[in-house]
């Protein structure tokens, strides 16, 4: 499997805010990592990365404005990498 390097870059804007890509965003853990973010942190945009359209647009639902869905699979190394190169993000550890 080839790795993905990834960095922060600068936002493009102040007014577009920081935006979190959440990988696994439409299972469990995913999902509930997103709804915390957005309720710690309301200025940030938050992307649910995931296979599934149907299961992840609930949450962008819920999440409201500042979300969307993104499909991504970590499986498919070069679609991971166009997602990550083609947005601004904050990162988390």
């Amino acid at each position: 499997m080839e790795m993905v390097r990834a960095c922060m870059r600068p936002a493009a804007s102040a007014s577009s805010g920081p935006r979190v890509l959440v990988l696994g965003g439409t299972g469990r853990v995913g999902g509930s990592t997103a709804t915390a973010l957005s309720q710690l942190r309301p200025d940030l945009n938050i992307l649910i990365g995931g296979r599934n359209r149907e299961k992840g647009m609930p949450l962008v639902s819920k999440l409201g404005q500042r979300s969307e869905f993104i499909h991504v699979d970590i499986r498919n190394s070069s679609r991971l990498k166009e997602v990550l190169e083609g947005e601004y993000f904050f990162w988390f550890f």
